[in-house]
C-alpha cells in the first residue's frame, strides 16, 4: 500500500476576517470556504491526504495548529 503524502492547509477561521479591506472585492466567508475546498479537491486529485485546520486570532490558534501537527504523528506512527 502506498502512503499519500499528507498537506494540513492552514488558515484563519473566515468568519473572523474583515473583507471589507480585501483588496479582492466581494470577497465573503463562503467565498474563501469554497475556495479551499476546491483546492483541497484539487489537491486529493493529485494523490495528496488533505486536511484543513482553520484557527482562530491568536487565542487557540498555537493549541489547534499543535493538536492537529500531533494527531498527523499519531496517525504517521
Amino acid at each position: 500500500m502506498v502512503t499519500k503524502a499528507r498537506v494540513l492547509l492552514v488558515g484563519l477561521e473566515p468568519e473572523i476576517v474583515d473583507y471589507s479591506k480585501s483588496p479582492v472585492p466581494g470577497l465573503t466567508a463562503a467565498k474563501v470556504r469554497a475556495a479551499v475546498e476546491a483546492d483541497s479537491a484539487k489537491l486529493e486529485s493529485l494523490g495528496y491526504s488533505v486536511k484543513s485546520l482553520y484557527v482562530d486570532d491568536g487565542k487557540t490558534a498555537e493549541a489547534a495548529l499543535a493538536n492537529a501537527l500531533a494527531l498527523v504523528d499519531t496517525i504517521a506512527s
